[in-house]
């Protein structure tokens, strides 16, 4: 039995009439909507099929909860967020019922912390696994393989928009009487971490994607919302 998986991972696909990795089985409006990280390997032996690489979700088939919502399914359009599923992403998805796209709901989608999201128009899957309203998070019981990275999810009912990141506030910067240090400070939140970035030139990229700065990575918030400080060698371009 070869259990390495191909070079490139094994995401998954939806099954079942709905079913897949994370999904919401809603009892009040019936239907199933699901989402996971695909790949482009099919294990043609088994007959899956992912229905693209990306992240999949219930394919637009109809106005009315249905079983063909599946990659593997030939009704209707695929649902295919075009990302590299083997990186790691920031997904926050807000579902609600479509009155516009031609399905059952509409899934928002905003990705890495924007603010603007991708949407989406989906027809409900009808097959669920309870009588009730639930979250799921896992892999069915099926042929399809798949192997699959979540660091966690959360569920919250109703419709909320992801909120802008909070801006950092410094709070000083001087130089220290040793003559060759830098004191910053800043206005930190508890249970957050900070990185100290450089970067000679300014222009040079995105400031998160600079090199970390003399080892200052990963600076715990100090508590009571008192600023949290870093002495550092001067230098030009140091950003937080």
């Amino acid at each position: 039995m070869d259990a390495a998986g191909p070079p490139l991972g094994d995401g998954y696909a939806l099954h079942n009439g709905g079913k897949s990795v994370i999904g919401i089985w809603d009892q009040f409006y019936g239907g199933s909507a699901s989402f996971a990280p695909s790949t482009s390997y099919a294990n043609t032996s088994l007959g899956d099929f992912t229905g693209g690489e990306g992240l999949v979700m219930n394919r637009l088939n109809g106005t009315v909860p249905s079983e063909e919502v599946d990659g593997d399914d030939a009704a209707g359009s695929a649902n295919v967020l075009d990302v590299i599923p083997q990186d790691w992403m920031d997904v926050w998805v807000t579902l609600e019922a479509d009155s516009s796209g031609g399905g059952t709901r509409r899934a928002d989608i905003y990705l890495n912390g924007e603010t603007v999201p991708q949407n989406f128009h989906l027809a409900s899957g009808i097959n669920g696994d309870e009588s009730y309203t639930y979250a799921v998070m896992g892999l069915g019981a099926t042929p399809e393989t798949g192997a699959v990275d979540i660091d966690f999810f959360l569920v919250k009912e109703g419709v909320h928009l992801p909120l802008p990141a909070k801006k950092i506030q410094i709070a000083e910067m001087r130089r220290l009487d040793s003559g060759n240090e830098l004191m910053i400070q800043w206005e930190s939140s508890p249970g957050k971490l900070y990185n100290l970035r450089s970067e000679l030139d300014p222009s040079n990229g995105d400031s998160a994607q600079r090199p970390i700065f003399n080892e200052q990575q990963g600076l715990a918030a100090t508590p009571q919302g008192r600023p949290s400080w870093c002495p550092c060698p001067l230098r030009k371009g140091v950003s937080l």
